[in-house]
């Protein structure tokens, strides 16, 4: 994009593109208040880190909704594949969008990967098939680390996905001190970490961090079908300082070739 007016990005498709190094499909560097909506990229081919979308936003709150993101792929060593990927000040509305298949030949795959630090909203998304063949590298379908902000993550749907080695989590939240973040009626299901390597793992939502002041509250999420991680499968795993309101989740179906295997492990 260019300038730093307001964007409004409709109604288009990008298809059938190969790059021979980093390639980033739609890209909005600027503005305070952005739409992108109703987009279409597909079959996306590149030589080092692939982006369907990235944002980085100034002041005000952006609104992404209903974009179809599918295959993509990278076939760089170490390189990062993204659905959709924001940084910034701003806030942001992520929803109704659908992201099936980004697939990365050795490194780190996330469906919705976001490091903003205004409020977030991320919800009724369709997130499936993120996966990467590459050992020692970690699966997200959403990842959030927020430094200043309060997030809700909500009614998203995350599934079919896997990772050759090291961490796959459905759901990743890192929380700012001081605020109230909920997760609320996800369902994630069907992700797997295909080569059993010991001191991995699979886990439907991860709390990592935080601290006393910090409150996430969880509820009314379905974790089911997690398979792989010689070292351990969990439904939800709580590793942060935050305090932690847990109630009417559904967990289950839970398998490991390891010995740890647990609806919920919390670390103190």
């Amino acid at each position: 994009d260019g300038g730093t007016g307001n964007k409004s990005v409709t109604g288009n498709t990008f298809s059938n593109i190969t790059g021979s190094a980093a390639v980033t499909v739609l890209q909005v560097a600027s503005g305070t208040s952005n739409t992108v909506s109703g987009n279409t990229i597909s079959n996306i081919n590149a030589g080092a880190t692939m982006q369907g979308m990235y944002f980085n936003s100034g002041s005000g709150t952006s609104n992404i909704s209903l974009n179809k993101i599918s295959n993509l792929y990278s076939s760089s060593s170490g390189s990062s594949g993204y659905g959709i990927n924001i940084t910034g000040a701003g806030a942001y509305n992520i929803f109704n969008n659908q992201i099936i298949q980004v697939i990365v030949l050795s490194g780190q795959p996330a469906g919705i990967y976001t490091l903003a630090s205004g409020a977030e909203n991320i919800y009724q998304n369709n997130i499936s098939y993120i996966s990467t063949a590459g050992s020692g590298y970690s699966g997200y379908g959403i990842a959030v680390s927020n430094s200043s902000s309060a997030v809700n993550i909500y009614q998203d749907t995350v599934s079919t996905g896997s990772v050759a080695a090291y961490y796959y989590d459905g759901i990743y939240f890192l929380g700012a001190s001081g605020k109230v973040n909920r997760i609320y009626q996800n369902v994630v299901y069907g992700l797997s970490n295909s080569t059993g390597v010991a001191g991995t793992s699979v886990i439907g939502i991860y709390l990592a961090g935080g601290s006393s002041t910090t409150s996430d509250t969880v509820y009314q999420n379905k974790i089911y079908n997690l398979s792989g991680g010689l070292d351990a499968v969990w439904g939800i795993q709580d590793a942060s300082a935050s305090t932690v309101y847990l109630f009417n989740t559904l967990i289950c179906g839970l398998s490991s070739t390891g010995t740890a295997t647990a609806p919920v492990d919390v670390t103190y």
